[in-house]
C-alpha cells in the first residue's frame, strides 16, 4: 500500500543519518511541518516515554498492555528554512537543553504517529510509524516548489516540455545540474522547436509582442521629461553637456485630491524631479490638483465619460 492509503505512514522506514528525508503527512500546518517538506536526518533517539512533548498524540488503546511493546523512536531533522518547525523546537527546548551533549537547538523533532488503515470493508488495523520517507530520489511532481544545490535528473525524450522545465528549474546553479539517461542517449531533444499547437501559439505570441511594444504611462513620462521643452532638460543644457539622471516616480492613485498631504510629506516622493500620477476616477473638467513641492506641467485626459 502507498503512503496515500496509509495516512502518510510507510510500512518500513530505513533511517540513515546525514541523508534527506521527506515528511509524508501534515503534522502542523502553522509550523510548516507538512507533507512534502524535506530535511536532513541528524539524530535518531530511542524514547521510553513517547507521550512526552508529543506533537501528534496517539489515541488510547485499551489492549495496549496485552500487545508486544516495540521501541519508540524520535528523529531530529535539520531544515534549511529556519521557519519550518520553529514551534516544535521551542516546545522541545527543555528536552534539548537537558540533553545538550547529543541534541542541538536548531534541530527539529519528529515523533511517531498512529493512523487507522482500512484493509477491506470489514478489516481495519492501526499503524504506528514515523511519517517520513527517504528523499534522496523524488518524483518531479514532489520536487515542485523546492530548490536544491545539486540534482541528478533522469532525462528522457518522451517527457513533456512542462515536466522537463520543472525538473531543470529546481537547481540553483548550472554547475549543480547532472543529467542521466537509462538508454545512454545523451542528446537533448527539448531544446528544438516543437510542432505542437501550444508551442506554436507561444512562439507566435512572442513574435507579436516583439513587433508591438506596449507604450506605458512611464514610457510617455520619460519621453516628456527628456524633451527639449521640459525645464529639466533646458537646465541641464545650460549647466553641462553631460546628461544628468532624472528621478521620475510613476504611480496609480485613487482620490488624489484627498491624499496630497500624504505625497507632500513622503520623503521618498519628495526626491523626485517628476511625479507622474494616473488617476482613474476624475472628471475631465475637474481642475488640476495642487501638490506642495510640485508644479503641474502637463495633464492628459484619456477619455470623456458620459
Amino acid at each position: 500500500m502507498s503512503t496515500v492509503e496509509t495516512h502518510g505512514l510507510p510500512h518500513v522506514v530505513n533511517l540513515s543519518k546525514g541523508y534527506p528525508y521527506m515528511i509524508t503527512s501534515n503534522i502542523d500546518l502553522e509550523d510548516s511541518l507538512v507533507n512534502g517538506v524535506i530535511g536532513t536526518l541528524v539524530h535518531i533517539e530511542v524514547i521510553d516515554n513517547p507521550g512526552q512533548y508529543e506533537l501528534m498524540p496517539e489515541p488510547s488503546n485499551s489492549d495496549e498492555s496485552d500487545s508486544i511493546q516495540s521501541p519508540h523512536f524520535r528523529v531530529w531533522l535539520q531544515f534549511e528554512n529556519e521557519n519550518i518547525g520553529r514551534k516544535a523546537r521551542i516546545k522541545y527546548r527543555p528536552h534539548v537543553i537537558a540533553n545538550s551533549n547529543t541534541l542541538k537547538l536548531e534541530w527539529t523533532p519528529l515523533n511517531e504517529s498512529t493512523g487507522t488503515i482500512s484493509l477491506n470493508k470489514s478489516i481495519k488495523c492501526k499503524r504506528t510509524q514515523l511519517p517520513l520517507v527517504p528523499a534522496c530520489a523524488i518524483t518531479i511532481h514532489k520536487a515542485q516548489g523546492g530548490t536544491f544545490d545539486e540534482i541528478v535528473f533522469q532525462y528522457d525524450a518522451s517527457q513533456n516540455t512542462q515536466l522537463v522545465y520543472v525538473a531543470l528549474s529546481r537547481v540553483t546553479k548550472l554547475e549543480g545540474l547532472y543529467l542521466t539517461n537509462a538508454k545512454n542517449d545523451f542528446s537533448f531533444y527539448h531544446g528544438r522547436r516543437e510542432s505542437s499547437a501550444t508551442q506554436k501559439n507561444i512562439r507566435d505570441e512572442y513574435e507579436r509582442s516583439k513587433r508591438h511594444h506596449l507604450k506605458t504611462l512611464s514610457h510617455n513620462a520619460k519621453k516628456f521629461c527628456e524633451s527639449p521643452d521640459s525645464d529639466q532638460s533646458s537646465n541641464e543644457k545650460t549647466q553641462t553637456d553631460t546628461p544628468q539622471p532624472i528621478i521620475i516616480v510613476s504611480m496609480n492613485v485613487q482620490s488624489l485630491a484627498a491624499h496630497t498631504d500624504d505625497i507632500s510629506t513622503d520623503s521618498i516622493l519628495q526626491t523626485a524631479e517628476y511625479l507622474v500620477c494616473s488617476e482613474t476616477w476624475i472628471s475631465d473638467n475637474e481642475p488640476s490638483t495642487k501638490i506642495r513641492g510640485f508644479i503641474c506641467k502637463s495633464r492628459q485626459n484619456i477619455m470623456t465619460r458620459t
